[in-house]
């Protein structure tokens, strides 16, 4: 299988259905596009751990296979559509999601601080008065 990006590259995986999908960790803007492009709807997913890394594979793989499948971390999950940031999902107190996204210079790379954002921290609370990626870092 020909592989669709160079660097920063993390695992693959092929469903019983062959369907194949690569993940990816800190990738660049460029990256993040060609990952964007393997998906008809630009649906990305992608997952945020304690470390701060960034990993991001085609959105027809939900969350909850790429965890097993790629064998990461189950921390912070981010579904993005069209560049914007459809949710931000996590079981972290909200200082934590924070301090994590703030910390992530490759996702940081990727988004402006006007990306919309809707952000879901434990038990699914959702932070309606969080609009921006800039509103959850400066709030």
């Amino acid at each position: 299988m020909k592989r669709l990006i160079k660097s920063e590259f993390y695992d693959s995986y092929k469903s019983k259905y062959d369907d194949y999908f690569e993940c990816f960790i800190n990738p660049n803007l460029s990256e993040f596009q060609n990952i964007e492009k393997t998906n008809k709807n630009n649906n990305v997913r992608g997952m945020i751990d304690r470390n701060s890394n960034f990993y991001i594979w085609n959105g027809d793989l939900s969350h909850y296979s790429a965890v097993s499948a790629f064998n990461i971390p189950d921390i912070i999950h981010v579904d993005i559509f069209n560049r914007d940031i459809a949710s931000m999902t996590s079981y972290l107190s909200f200082e934590e999601h924070k301090k994590l996204i703030g910390d992530c210079t490759s996702f940081l790379k990727i988004f402006n601080m006007n990306t919309k954002i809707d952000v879901f921290i434990c038990d699914r609370k959702h932070y309606e008065n969080i609009k921006t990626l800039n509103d959850l870092l400066n709030n």
